[in-house]
């Protein structure tokens, strides 16, 4: 248990710090990959909603608080809604094809960012359509993308 929780400790350190040093290294028109939704993901699929929901708040908070995110509260919002369902992820990677995975993830992954940003820019002058289309998408590709590399690099066993 406490080694499960060490080395969930370990890739949330990982990924705040690529997320602070690479961040902006690597953004193309103000878009970053996230790679701490990237880290909870990993720890929802790996442990189950309620792990992913707690570490999706735990470092949506520490997002939060550090300035990573527009508003406070946001990422701790859409980061542990994006936790929990990631849980239900949890023991089936093996029994479901890579394509209707790598969906569902994809799909976690434009949740989490059709929160965030519709949130962020609810009282901006930008129509829905805008945000989705400049902000949501290509962050969500951005994200997936650096996702599914690390997943092939480095594959978990579930």
């Amino acid at each position: 248990m406490l080694k499960k929780i060490l080395n969930n400790l370990g890739l949330i350190f990982l990924a705040l710090f690529l997320q602070l040093t690479l961040g902006k290294l690597v953004s193309i028109q103000d878009i970053k990959p996230d790679f701490l939704l990237i880290a909870v993901i990993f720890i929802g699929e790996s442990r189950g909603k309620l792990y992913g929901e707690i570490w999706g708040f735990i470092v949506g908070l520490i997002a939060d608080g550090i300035g990573l995110s527009m508003l406070f509260g946001i990422s701790a919002l859409g980061k542990t809604i994006a936790g929990f369902i990631s849980g239900f992820l949890h023991d089936s990677k093996r029994s479901m094809g890579r394509f209707y995975y790598y969906s569902i993830v994809a799909t976690i992954m434009l949740i989490h960012f059709i929160i965030i940003y519709t949130i962020y820019y609810n009282s901006s002058e930008f129509n829905l359509q805008y945000i989705v289309l400049r902000y949501v998408i290509p962050s969500t590709i951005y994200t997936f993308i650096i996702y599914v590399l690390v997943d092939i690099i480095y594959p978990r066993e579930q």
